[in-house]
């Protein structure tokens, strides 16, 4: 499976995440967008935290070298 947050910040995935769940909680989105929104948040979601996780070993590395 590829990245599907592609080259996105980390920052720029939270923001297409928090769309999707502002128009989602709207309530007036056809049932097919809603769940083309719902599987494009979840995507996004998971690249982001993904994106998180590999920023923690990233961490985790540096303080080890640094003892």
């Amino acid at each position: 499976m590829t990245d599907v947050g592609g080259e996105m910040s980390f920052e720029a995935l939270l923001a297409q995440v928090e769309e999707v769940l502002k128009r989602l909680q709207e309530g007036n989105v056809p049932l097919e967008e809603a769940l083309t929104l719902y599987e494009t948040g979840t995507l996004r979601l998971k690249a982001a935290q993904e994106r998180l996780d590999q920023a923690r070993q990233k961490l985790t590395t540096l303080r080890k070298e640094g003892q």
